[in-house]
């Protein structure tokens, strides 16, 4: 149970400014802990993982919060947010990009991508590792991964961030126009992929013709 001296904030300024050391107390003197906002974070491996796995755990119910949140036309029917058999089934697709020999092939670029991001900042002699590496690193994979041009990963990674930015909406209390921008960002981040998907079929069509 939560305590007056220990309490999860995420308002406060100081957890804001460094949470780790909230997590570590959390961790070692209250793992499953209620927060004054009524809902629980669990902040053990095995605690996490157990939850994950067991059934009873499941998302039912997200749906109505979620369009709460974010309205009807939300992202509530998103993989992240279905129980089996549906997310079974939409796990099955983009397993297929992650396969041992499709992951060993990109182990090249990977490094390369680290190397430029490394290179970036070793006149500074400073990094922040979540915004110089942590960050940048994945929305380039993926990007790459997805077919996203090089020309349009900046706007790619605007669009990600904010979306990231409203998902606070789901438990805590956020800004209006935070949950706007996200939902904007994902309104043109859908549209950007129907063009994309779009293209990829008229040029294979194109292709297939001419052979």
């Amino acid at each position: 149970m939560a305590t007056s001296e220990l309490e999860f904030n995420p308002f406060d300024p100081v957890f804001n400014e460094d949470p780790y050391p909230t997590y570590h107390r959390l961790r070692a003197k209250d793992p499953v802990h209620q927060t004054p906002m009524g809902f629980w974070i669990l902040t053990r491996y095995d605690d996490v993982a157990t939850m994950l796995r067991d059934a009873r755990f499941g998302r039912k119910g997200f749906d109505v919060l979620i369009r709460g949140r974010f309205g009807e036309n939300s992202f509530d029917q998103a993989m992240l947010f279905r129980d089996p058999p549906d997310h079974t089934r939409l796990r099955a697709l983009v397993n297929k990009a992650f396969t041992p020999r499709v992951v060993e092939e990109m182990r090249a670029k990977i490094q390369k991508t680290v190397d430029e991001l490394l290179d970036q900042v070793r006149d500074a002699r400073a990094m922040d590792i979540i915004t110089d590496l942590a960050y940048p690193l994945p929305i380039s994979v993926i990007s790459e991964m997805l077919g996203v041009p090089a020309t349009d990963r900046d706007v790619f990674r605007g669009w990600s961030a904010d979306i990231a930015r409203s998902l606070d909406a789901i438990s805590l209390p956020t800004d209006p126009e935070v949950v706007e921008r996200g939902n904007a960002a994902r309104r043109a981040l859908a549209g950007y992929f129907r063009t994309l998907v779009a293209e990829r079929r008229r040029r294979r069509r194109a292709t297939c013709s001419r052979s």
